[in-house]
């Protein structure tokens, strides 16, 4: 049985509880009518005996066939069951899968086996299960914010070895003449390309679980382990596609210096352009200085007008659908901003679903972002997903390994997953430093 499935018993269940609630109600009505007849009867001067005594016995009749419902379950109630009852099952397979790849159709099996252990048929055993299950949480602390995966673009066809042309320079047009004996036209500038190459992040964990932590817990400790390992990829992938320095398979984050070069006059992120003479390189990101180390301006005025600026020199293409992208620290900081006229810089918008908003443009939460320091880069603006992509690699897979120590299951975790730079100009990152180009 497939959660969905689950998930529609569970909704039978409440549809059984509101249909013993509506009986219930029924049966009340009834019971307060028959109560009324029994006061007439005994109000009467002439009382039968034998009226009376029917009536008491109709309404203790109907008192016996009111049942107390289980308590009605919620929709996010039974989202997380469904959700929950699938980890549970997950852990309970693992136990007897060790030392093979958890492959689906062994886990829907065992989730069909763990469903058969608890009759959610009927409205109070489906309240029961929902409560089993529910029960099985295990409770944690909070961990930082990383969406940057999902701000990037996705990219299909990326190998180990993909290369990429980028239009660095365009064709050159001549004003048209006459074309009369002893008039030639001159040659036209081409295009001209550079050339820009994938890289390579690879990932592993090798967890341990002893046989009386994976076998001796009605706690789901390989479903949490499973879940938990996918937190830690997506944070390290995120500090990855961020800070890899380009070693072995860290691959080259967008902010590391690979990416990254704001040296004091040669910064090659300062250039302004791709297309002129000691250029920018394709596969480096432009810069914006603040003129002030570890901070955005001076004054509030200085600030404001740091950010008319930053919006300003992004190329207008990109500017529909353009974003900040910044940690909540940094967020804590413009937040506080005002123009000259005292209004926040920083709005809440509740018409757009209380999206945070700089001038008009979205504001996205990162706490793999670097705070606001001297020489740092704690702000990026315009379009992630037009300047860097990803994809998987050739290795994703987890398996159990129970034979390398003696009462103890090593479970092994690899994934690879490929990235490359796109349009430079899509987005700008802000520095905050003193260092500028010549």
């Amino acid at each position: 049985m497939e959660a969905t499935e689950l998930k529609v018993q569970l909704e039978k269940a409440v549809a059984q509880v509101e249909g013993q609630k509506s009986i219930n109600d029924s049966l009340s009505l009834e019971i307060k009518e028959i109560n009324s007849k029994l006061k007439v009867s005994l109000e009467a001067e002439k009382v039968n005996p034998q009226e009376v005594e029917d009536l008491k016995n109709e309404i203790s009749d109907l008192r016996g066939k009111i049942k107390t419902p289980a308590a009605a379950i919620t929709d996010v109630e039974q989202k997380r069951a469904v959700q929950t009852f699938a980890v549970k099952a997950f852990n309970n397979y693992a136990r007897q899968a060790k030392g093979g790849d958890v492959g689906l159709e062994s886990f829907l099996g065992s989730l069909a086996d763990e469903f058969k252990a608890i009759n959610i048929s009927t409205a109070s055993e489906g309240g029961s299960a929902v409560a089993q299950v529910l029960s099985m949480d295990v409770i944690e602390y909070g961990r930082e914010y990383s969406p940057i995966l999902s701000s990037i673009g996705l990219k299909n066809g990326l190998t180990r070895d993909y290369t990429e042309l980028v239009l660095v320079s365009y064709p050159s047009v001549g004003d048209g003449i006459e074309n009369v004996a002893g008039v030639s036209l001159p040659a036209t500038v081409e295009q001209t390309y550079s050339e820009v190459k994938a890289d390579t992040i690879k990932i592993y964990a090798n967890p341990r679980i002893t046989d009386e932590a994976l076998n001796g817990t009605d706690y789901n400790v390989y479903a949490d382990l499973v879940r938990l390992i996918g937190d830690e990829i997506a944070i390290t992938l995120a500090f990855k596609v961020m800070f890899g320095n380009g070693s072995a398979k860290n691959g080259r984050g967008l902010l590391s210096s690979s990416r990254v070069d704001i040296t004091n006059t040669t910064g090659k992120s300062f250039k302004s352009t791709i297309d002129a003479t000691d250029a920018r390189p394709a596969d480096f990101f432009p810069v914006k200085s603040t003129g002030l180390a570890g901070s955005l301006g001076a004054t509030d005025k200085a600030v404001v007008d740091f950010f008319i600026d930053l919006i300003n020199e992004l190329p207008t293409k990109y500017l529909t659908g353009a974003k900040f992208t910044m940690n909540r620290k940094t967020k804590g900081v413009v937040e506080k901003v005002r123009d000259a006229d005292n209004n926040l810089i920083f709005v809440t918008n509740a018409q757009v679903g209380g999206a945070p908003t700089i001038m008009g443009y979205p504001v996205e939460i990162d706490d793999t972002m670097p705070d606001l320091a001297t020489d740092s880069t704690p702000i990026i603006f315009g379009q992630l997903g037009r300047a860097f992509a990803m994809a998987n690699g050739d290795i994703d897979y987890m398996q159990a390994n129970p034979y390398k120590v003696q009462g103890v299951t090593i479970f092994e975790y690899n994934k690879e997953i490929f990235t490359i730079m796109q349009a430079s100009d899509a987005i700008l990152i802000v520095g905050a430093t003193t260092n500028s180009g010549a």
